[in-house]
């Protein structure tokens, strides 16, 4: 299990592992120079005017998390664990017994993306009561089956380009490829369930197309359930990848209520963004790539009539904006922050623009046209059907030909034009058509959906097989 883990830390570099260990053979974490530390196993009978071992043990465990800064407990071997304050697996308590309850799934998830994307914190905690959820890679997936008597396993696969990332030409990348889907195919022989959420079907950066392509392809034979966000989305799978209708399932991307708190007005907003209080703001959120049709939106901005009009363009650039052949005048109406946006900056931007504009150039999710909503903001978007199940022209949003290379400029002048009621109108259907994709509902399918992958898995043990949720109901 050392092996594991080592290998593991030195491919990732992204954590270091400090282990806590009943075992007395210390030799395999000094050979490495592992820091560990001893917790006794618990014992079959309590000395008299002692605390109990699960006392002994919650206390023991919250120094040893002070000393070490502990950020989150991975459990190996056959003990339970009681959940510790934050919720993580914590205090050991007991082997378990022949009557105890079902086990929890264990989801091990790549890549881990939650630190700049609050998406897979949603989506994991929608699911919490009934499974446990892990960032990790596919050798972490097959280190937690390799447990006996461990929990089941799920592999939860998002941004597959994940895979490859790291690769500097194509024979790097298909190498990348091949021994993922080696370790993959190698996980799901041994009964490990795999579940496959396609955000898009082509890669933020489409560096090697041919060889993400296969990938795909690859992936969606080998899944047992392949999660996406529309009914759209389920087409193009079917189409680009020869996927199985009957794997596939659409299950909505959730809205971001509770993370984002929109305090102050809007000419309060304004005036901290350093933005007139009367005129029209159109805001672009998130991060500058290619795909998202930045460089078509500046062009639009600035061809548009009105000298009262704003465009703010923020966030993290992957590519600059292309702002040459701007005139004066239309530069001075364009605001460019290039930088990561703190959480507590983003309902200000929202506050203060009249529309989110999202011009993509091809799209099948949208986190930023669900935040948009969440936070009251009705968008300005390209008419693809993905987008369509979602928004609806002129209630919440304003639809655009993006075929149409005056589409995008007729809607920014629709924006420009509509008064005041009409506006405040508009905001109340976006706070409306958030609050359908709330994500409690969501995770009941998104259960249904783990549950399901994890009982077309074969069997990995005999007389061990996949306990759902529904079954420990």
């Amino acid at each position: 299990m050392v092996d594991l883990i080592d290998r593991q830390q030195r491919s990732s570099r992204d954590f270091i592992p400090v282990f806590l260990t009943d075992s007395t053979d210390f030799e395999p974490f000094r050979s490495r120079g592992y820091v560990f530390e001893y917790l006794p196993p618990s014992p079959r009978r309590r000395l008299r005017g002692t605390d109990s071992w699960p006392a002994y043990a919650a206390e023991r465990l919250a120094l040893l998390r002070r000393k070490w800064n502990i950020a989150q407990i991975v459990t190996f071997g056959p003990h339970e664990f009681a959940p510790a304050a934050d919720g993580s697996p914590g205090v050991p308590l007991r082997a378990p017994a022949a009557d105890a309850p079902p086990r929890r799934a264990r989801i091990v998830f790549h890549p881990d993306y939650s630190e700049w994307n609050p998406y897979q914190k949603l989506l994991y905690g929608s699911v919490a009561e009934a499974f446990d959820a892990t960032p990790g890679d596919i050798s972490l997936a097959s280190a937690f089956q390799a447990v006996p008597g461990g929990e089941p396993v799920i592999f939860h696969l998002h941004w597959e380009d994940a895979v490859y990332r790291d690769a500097t030409d194509e024979g790097e990348a298909a190498l990348g490829c091949r021994r993922f889907v080696t370790a993959l195919k190698h996980f799901v022989r041994r009964g490990g369930a795999f579940v496959w959420t396609v955000h898009n079907l082509q890669p933020h950066e489409p560096r090697f197309a041919a060889i993400h392509a296969r990938l795909c392809r690859t992936l969606a034979g080998l899944a047992h359930r392949i999660h996406v966000h529309s009914r759209a989305a389920r087409a193009e799978v079917c189409r680009h990848c020869d996927a199985a209708p009957a794997k596939i399932r659409v299950v909505a991307h959730g809205n971001y209520y509770g993370l984002y708190e929109a305090t102050g007005s809007r000419a309060q907003a304004r005036r901290a963004l350093g933005v007139a209080v009367r005129g029209r703001v159109l805001l672009f959120f998130g991060k500058i790539r290619t795909y998202k049709g930045v460089d078509e939106l500046v062009r639009a901005f600035a061809a548009l009539d009105g000298s009262h009009s704003r465009l703010i363009v923020a966030g993290l650039h992957h590519v600059r904006p292309a702002l040459d052949g701007l005139s004066e005048t239309a530069r001075e109406r364009i605001s460019i922050i290039d930088r990561v946006i703190p959480d507590a900056d983003v309902p200000i931007l929202f506050r203060a623009a009249d529309f989110a504009v999202l011009p993509y150039r091809r799209v099948l999710t949208s986190g930023s046209l669900l935040l948009a909503l969440t936070l009251g903001t009705p968008v300005i978007v390209p008419d693809f059907p993905a987008l369509r199940e979602v928004v609806t022209d002129g209630e919440d949003a304003y639809l655009f030909d993006p075929a149409d290379a005056e589409g995008l400029a007729g809607a920014l002048r629709r924006a420009s034009s509509i008064d005041g009621i009409a506006l405040k109108a508009m905001r109340r259907r976006a706070l409306a058509t958030a609050r359908r994709f709330d994500w409690q509902p969501l995770g009941r399918e998104l259960c249904r959906l783990f549950e399901e992958a994890g009982a077309a898995a074969a069997p990995c043990r005999p007389g061990e097989p996949y306990v759902s949720a529904s079954t420990r109901a």
